[in-house]
């Protein structure tokens, strides 16, 4: 295991990169909140951390994700491959594009299929209670939803909802890495 710093044209990531082997696989882990967590929801140098991830070569990003569920088919306790995302942020740089340089990126599908399909069967077969598809809504934070705002994701399909998972799984998406979320 090694730490490493890395400096960005973005700022400074969250914390040092935790870089190894799982198995015979070499593996890179960020904290996005920092240790200790003490960086916000809205303070998360997002850039930073993927062009870190780029950077180091990562070309798979598995998000874990504490949410809170929407939907009282989704207990506390289980997990669910996330599929998609309502954005509900304001205040975060959520591109790698712009002074000058003009791009569209396709969103319609932000998660990797092939990864999340990995990850659902990984929690099957460790028997844990695991759901294939629900609508992340990301929302600024830190505060949480009002009970009328969670009435209203609920309504629009939300099935969980968190801080984090948005921009980065755009960025993740213009960084060309496969990127899928475990709520």
């Amino acid at each position: 295991v090694e730490e490493v710093r890395l400096e960005t044209p973005f700022g400074d990531p969250s914390d040092a990169f935790i870089c190894g082997e799982l198995g015979d696989v070499r593996a890179v882990f960020l904290p996005r909140h920092g240790r200790g967590h003490k960086i916000l929801p809205h303070e998360i140098n997002f850039r930073a951390n993927i062009w870190g991830m780029k950077k180091l070569g990562v070309q798979w990003i598995i998000s874990l994700s504490a949410v809170g569920s929407l939907r009282e088919e989704l207990a506390p306790g289980e997990f669910v491959v996330v599929d998609q995302f309502i954005d509900r942020t304001r205040q975060r740089v959520n591109t790698f594009y712009g002074d000058g340089i003009v791009t569209h990126v396709s969103f319609g599908d932000p998660v990797s299929r092939p990864l999340g399909d990995v990850l659902y069967a990984a929690g099957q077969d460790l028997g844990i209670t695991i759901h294939r598809g629900g609508t992340y809504v990301c929302m600024e934070g830190p505060a949480f939803s009002t009970r009328a705002e969670s009435h209203m994701y609920r309504t629009l399909g939300g099935s969980v909802i968190g801080m984090t998972n948005v921009p980065e799984s755009k960025l993740a998406r213009e960084a060309e890495i496969a990127y899928a979320t475990v709520a």
